[in-house]
């Protein structure tokens, strides 16, 4: 059976040849689009790759952090074997996520699919390589706010991408938590019935090889069993506020995370 074609509509998706944009939040389309947007917002230098998942993390349709030549090796099976049919091949693993940026404000979490959202603009700038977000809205207290956000992956420095991210009260004084993750998420079951599908992995793929949390930073690091390769993946923090922020950092095998906790004057920004 054919699927029909999902085209994004002019007026949300509006012609640019040296971007993709979209210039307003859509609900409906956002939940009926979201795998074609990760994929179009997505950033790579050919060794580091990231799919275009909002900072908030939903909706989602799947995370994605790739490593050229990072893979682990996969059962290959046949219907019938013959001499020098492969038994085995490599599948490009997916590496734990560091651009969660989970955002509440006076214990209201921010999803964009349930904040009143006054401006919306995401674009994925041709000429810079970089991927920018700019949202107003409306909390439901009545408390506006603003959230800017700037991701690249750096083509100097092959292994290292970067976030920036400001969020200002407009105009009244707020409460906020921001909670950076770097998280480790086990493999998406796959359709174990459909014959055409490669064989997927069964339990954990990543083994973890030990953790460092300290101060801003932590560290998470991993081995594959049959291909032998290690991983590293750390993240790090670099604060400016107007108000005083607490901040604190813990990391287990799957999940590190820093948190950062203050109150927001009119007109104040992290």
């Amino acid at each position: 059976m054919l699927r029909p074609r999902l085209i994004p509509p002019d007026d949300v998706f509006p012609p640019n040849p040296w971007a993709i944009e979209a210039v307003r939040y859509d609900g409906r389309l956002a939940r009926n689009l979201t795998g074609q947007a990760e994929t179009m917002f997505a950033l790579s230098n050919g060794y580091l790759g990231l799919r275009g998942v909002t900072e908030e993390g939903m909706p989602v349709s799947e995370t994605g952090t790739y490593l050229n030549g990072f893979y682990e090796h996969r059962p290959i099976s046949y219907g019938e074997r013959a001499y020098g049919f492969p038994t085995v091949g490599q599948s490009i693993l997916n590496c734990p996520d560091g651009t969660a940026l989970k955002l509440s404000v006076d214990d209201e979490r921010f999803l964009l699919s349930d904040a009143e959202i006054r401006s919306y603009r995401r674009v994925l700038d041709f000429r810079s390589g970089t991927l920018s977000r700019d949202v107003r809205w409306v909390t439901a207290a009545g408390k506006s706010l603003r959230l800017q956000t700037l991701r690249l992956v750096s083509l100097a420095h092959r292994h290292l991408a970067a976030i920036e991210y400001t969020l200002t009260a407009e105009d009244r004084e707020a409460e906020v938590v921001i909670a950076s993750e770097l998280r480790n998420d086990q493999p998406l079951a796959t359709d174990t019935t459909d014959p055409r599908l490669a064989e997927g992995f069964v339990g954990r793929v990543l083994h973890p090889a030990g953790t460092r949390c300290e101060a801003l930073r932590a560290v998470l690091s991993y081995r594959t069993r049959s291909s032998g390769l290690v991983l590293g993946c750390g993240m790090d923090h670099v604060v400016a506020a107007d108000d005083p922020l607490t901040m604190q950092a813990s990391c287990d095998d799957d999940l590190a995370m820093v948190v950062f906790r203050g109150t927001l004057a009119p007109g104040a920004t992290i």
